[in-house]
């Protein structure tokens, strides 16, 4: 801009009047806001202004926070949830007068890690050959109702098919079952494995007869006779 000062004299008659030009340069307001720089959050956690510590710093300025984030799957972030891995929001206040206002924004780097949970089992197996494995001797509980998903079991030490482990009959000797919770959501959620160590004995063959026999000679030694 330029702004004219002129002096004008009382007397214009007698005295000149003098002017200056002055050259005026208004700058654009800065909107300054606050917020965190970066978040570590788990899955779950939903994005909030409490959690982002949002602040207005400026002056009154007419107008409304603004949040937007790179994920396709949720250009909103705020209120919602952000799938597991790496994003960036962007947190910023637009002006309506773009002219003699730059509107306020920052970033945020945001990491949302998977979802943890556990599930539990027996410790270890002793089994007699013969005796199926099934799930109620492994005894695998989920800890979280909040995942959904299922369980998978397999032999790790035994040559066995996962989809047929339940119901197996294992060979007598040293086995390792590995119970797998599988969530459904697995973008999301951890998958959580426990090992358990079976030991599968010898099926012991027992059979009886009598101890001893007192006999005559001329008779005949018969299953009956030894019971």
């Amino acid at each position: 801009h330029i702004i004219r000062v002129l002096y004008q004299p009382t007397d214009s008659d007698n005295y000149i009047t003098v002017e200056i030009d002055i050259p005026v340069t208004v700058l654009q307001y800065v909107t300054e806001i606050y917020c965190v720089d970066s978040l570590d959050i788990v899955y779950g956690t939903m994005i909030t202004t409490e959690l982002l510590e949002v602040q207005f710093l400026s002056a009154k300025i007419d107008g409304e926070f603004e949040y937007s984030s790179d994920c396709i799957a949720c250009p909103n972030p705020l209120e919602k949830l952000l799938p597991a891995g790496d994003h960036v929001l962007t947190v910023s206040f637009p002006t309506p007068d773009t002219v003699n206002y730059i509107p306020g924004e920052r970033k945020v780097n945001v990491t949302v890690r998977k979802y943890m949970y556990d599930i539990r089992s027996v410790d270890s197996l002793e089994l007699v050959y013969g005796a199926e494995l099934t799930t109620s001797l492994i005894d695998a509980q989920m800890l979280d109702d909040k995942v959904e998903g299922c369980f998978v079991y397999s032999c790790i030490s035994t040559l066995i098919e996962p989809s047929s482990v339940i119901g197996a009959i294992l060979p007598a000797g040293d086995h390792i079952i590995r119970v797998l919770y599988q969530p459904t959501d697995s973008d999301n959620y951890i998958t959580v494995e426990i090992d358990i160590p079976v030991t599968v004995l010898q099926y012991v063959t027992e059979i009886y007869c009598v101890d001893s026999l007192d006999i005559v000679y001329g008779t005949m030694i018969t299953t009956e006779l030894l019971e």
